[in-house]
Parts: C-alpha cells; structure tokens; sequence
C-alpha cells in the first residue's frame, strides 16, 4: 500500500478538524452525543473538547505513520497492507459514521456500507491509526528477522535453527491476533461498565424506596389525626395500595438489578477470554483455530439474553396482577364489612 492512501486519509482528517474548530466545545459535545443525550446525561463542554484533543492527536500521528511507511520496500509495504485489511475496513466504516450523521461533513466519505456509532467515533479513529502504526512495525520487523533468519538457515545447520523461525512465526501470529481483537475487546469492556454503572444506579432506587417506605411508615405515627378521621375501610385500602406500589417497585429494581449484573459478569467474561485466546489458540494447528474461533463467534454474538428479559417481564407482570387481586379482594371484603355494620 502506498503513501497516497494516507495522504487522502489526512485530508479528510484536517477536514474534519476545521469543521471542529468552526465549533465551540460544546457544540461539538452536542453533536457528537445526540444518540445518546436522551438516556444518559453527558458534559458536553468536556466531550466536545476531548473529540477536538483525540483528532488533534490523530493529525499529529499522520507524520509518524508515514516515516515508518517510506521505511518499507516494496514487499514489507506488501505484508503491511496484508495484515492491516482489518484496520482499512474500520476506518472506511469511521469515515462512513462522520459523514452519515453530520451533514456538513457529508463529502468526507460516499459510499455504501456498515457504520458505527457517532458517540466516541474519535476514539474509534484513534484506534484504528495506532493498529496501522502497530502493522507497519509489526511488516518491518518480522520480515527483516524473518530474512536474517532464513539467511543464517543456509548453512548445514539449517535444521537445528528451524525451531527460531517457527517461533518468531508463532509471535507474529500472537501480535496479529491480539491488534485485530483490540476492537472487540473494548466493545465489551465498555459494555461491561456501562451495565456495572446500571446496577448501581437501581441499587440507588432500592435505597431511595427504603428510605420512602421507613418515612411512611414513622409517619404514620405523627398522622393519627388523618387516618382516625378515615373510616374503616377507606384507611385499609390507602395503605395496602401504598404497600402494593412499593413492593411492585421493588420487585421490578430487584429484577433489574439481577439482569444487568448478569450481563455485565457475561460481557467482563467474555471480555477476559479475548485477552487470553491468542495465546491459547497459537499452541493449535489452523484447522483447530478456525472452528474454535466460530464456536466463540457464535457463542460471544448470539446470547439469549431475550429470554431472560421475557422471564423477568412476566415476573414484574405476575406481581402487579397479584397486587391488583390482593386489592380488589380487600375492597370486595370491606363491602361487605359495611353492608354488615349498616
């Protein structure tokens, strides 16, 4: 691959920096967080001027990648832009993302295809600029040792060295699998503290509705006044309706509570697995690799989480259905009290 490609990609990287500059730190937060402003609460003025920072520093990394680029002969820029397809295809998918969400920069990139989320896309973008810079590293040096190697390998004791070159092979592999995993691995370390934030947020509810249910219940000892001014039945029925909201409440927090931690454990698993499956599946032959990469493929994006969201549906269901008979029979049974007593 040659220089031209990043010369492009520079361009329409100070393209977006002057469409940044053209806007206040706040501005841009707004922008940039627009998905998600409607369920989480984000400071904007510190967003926007961390996605300013973040293409500062990818525009300043655009020398850096092209020094260790002219660096490489032909077949080293050959293995680069052979182990860094990947890496070319997300940023493809990041220019995507800048010009389908933001109409001013809608000639940055025209084309057909996959796009991500607008939220931390300069993240994104930094990312996919230090995997090219980890690639082109990885061309320069793994071939110049795999060239020494097979240099010195001419010589009767060719056998003997074989066992070095299959090792730097297997290292080669190692580093190719751990920078085009980096992606997911931060997918579900993300996901992983956003749903940890979750079950501490209903944690708070469960704490808030204690605090309500102990204030209701002292106050109904400075409130005699009120309820010895209620009949009967009218007394009965406020605090079992009372008593049937706050146990609905709690059942749902708790259901909550029990299903974004049970995601958030999932996502922190898997997370872990990915940090350590290169350096397992080094150890076995390709064939071995390639179905044990499609049965984690199936398992990591295919967990039946909808189930376990339909089983808690009709819990909190069931809970409200029950409350709702507990009340009608209370109401059923002071009718009668009253017919009774009249």
């Amino acid at each position: 691959m040659n220089n031209q490609y990043f010369e492009g990609l520079n361009q329409k990287v100070k393209q977006i920096l002057e469409y940044l500059d053209s806007k206040s730190n706040e501005e841009i937060g707004a922008i940039f967080s627009r998905e998600i402003s409607d369920r989480t609460k984000i400071d904007l003025n510190g967003y926007g001027e961390q996605v300013k920072r973040s293409f500062k520093m990818i525009d300043q990394r655009h020398d850096y990648i092209i020094q260790i680029l002219k660096a490489l002969d032909d077949q080293e820029k050959q293995f680069f832009y052979d182990i860094s397809v990947d890496a070319q295809e997300q940023m493809r998918v990041n220019l995507r993302t800048i010009s389908r969400y933001i109409p001013d920069l809608e000639s940055v990139y025209s084309s057909n295809g996959g796009i991500n989320d607008l939220f931390n896309i300069d993240q994104s973008f930094r990312n996919t600029y230090e995997a090219f810079i980890v690639y082109a590293r990885i061309a320069k040096i793994s071939l110049v040792n795999l060239n020494k190697k097979i240099a010195e390998d001419l010589n009767p004791s060719f056998k003997s060295k074989n066992s070095q070159v299959d090792q730097l092979i297997a290292e080669l592999k190692i580093y190719k699998g751990e920078a085009s995993s980096r992606k997911t691995k931060e997918i579900y370390k993300k996901k992983y503290e956003d749903y940890k934030r979750t079950v501490e947020i209903y944690e708070f509810y469960i704490m808030l509705l204690v605090c309500l249910s102990v204030t209701l219940v002292l106050g109904q000892l400075f409130a005699h006044s009120f309820f010895d001014a209620l009949n009967l039945s009218n007394a009965i029925t406020i605090k079992l309706t009372i008593f049937a909201l706050i146990a609905t409440l709690f059942t749902y927090c708790f259901k909550q509570i029990s299903f974004y931690r049970k995601i958030s454990e999932q996502a922190h698993q898997t997370y872990m697995e990915l940090e350590a499956l290169p350096e397992y599946l080094i150890h076995l032959p390709d064939n071995k690799q390639h179905e044990i990469r499609f049965d984690l493929a199936k398992r990591y994006f295919g967990q039946s989480l909808f189930e376990s969201i339909k089983e808690d549906s009709i819990s909190i269901q069931e809970q409200a259905k029950t409350n709702a008979e507990v009340l009608k029979s209370t109401s059923t049974l002071l009718d009668v009290i009253k017919k009774q007593n009249n």
